[in-house]
């Protein structure tokens, strides 16, 4: 796994094709953006890459895919030490040689949403302790190729990711440092539908992302009127 806002993702190949199955989402400082009984909005961009491994190994491989997402969130404090939220936006997925011929798949923008909580349990000086859990779910990428005589469509549906993890913040004035261990678990399903001269064949398999445990790392900047920027990497 590798993220960048970075996430995660997933792949599969079949006997025509290498298919990703993703879900990815960012984590974020732990301390809440939103006071308790208040709003507050935000949004980013967030890049990732990783690898799935299908349970269909006669017709499909592992493989690496990379994403582009781009997401608003809303955070309500359900105390002044916690809040939950709900991100929503849209993401892309390309594979790397996703159609077995030196062609890359590559699925247009599709919907997506997180919802999540964290907060802090601890905190002294410019130190504080907290934790985070997420959940996520990706909307359907979808591609059509024709391949010489066989005509070829792909789909990444059910896609989902669920994490959790401790949190580590420092301030430093405007300057916020975060960081800590995560656990995750992501899976997703492809399916492949060719009609050619031999007639028509499908194929189907779920992924799951190699490894479940990582880390992060990040900064936050708070900038005038109740603005920031926040910088985060996973792996």
């Amino acid at each position: 796994m590798n993220r960048f806002t970075v996430s995660l993702v997933g792949a599969c190949l079949s006997a025509l094709i290498v298919v990703p199955a993703m879900a990815t989402s960012p984590i974020g400082a732990p301390e809440p953006n939103a006071k308790a009984g208040k709003f507050a909005v935000g949004g980013g961009y967030y890049r990732a890459s990783a690898k799935f491994e299908p349970n269909n190994t006669v017709d499909f491989t592992s493989s690496k895919a990379s994403m582009n997402e781009f997401f608003a969130e809303g955070s309500y404090g359900i105390t002044d030490s916690a809040e939950g939220f709900v991100r929503i936006g849209a993401s892309d997925i390309t594979t790397d040689d996703g159609w077995d011929n030196g062609m890359d798949f590559e699925g247009d923008y599709a919907p997506f949403g997180t919802l999540g909580v964290r907060g802090v349990f601890f905190k002294q000086g410019i130190l504080s302790l907290g934790a985070f859990a997420e959940g996520t779910f990706q909307g359907e990428w979808k591609q059509e190729k024709q391949i010489g005589t066989v005509h070829a469509t792909m789909k990444q549906k059910d896609n989902w990711e669920v994490s959790g993890g401790l949190a580590a913040q420092a301030n430093f004035g405007t300057v916020s440092v975060f960081g800590g261990p995560l656990a995750y678990t992501a899976k997703g399903k492809v399916t492949v539908e060719a009609t050619g001269p031999g007639g028509f064949a499908s194929f189907a398999s779920t992924g799951k992302e190699k490894g479940n445990f990582g880390g992060f790392l990040g900064a936050k900047v708070a900038l005038p009127k109740g603005f920031s920027v926040t910088a985060e990497g996973q792996f």
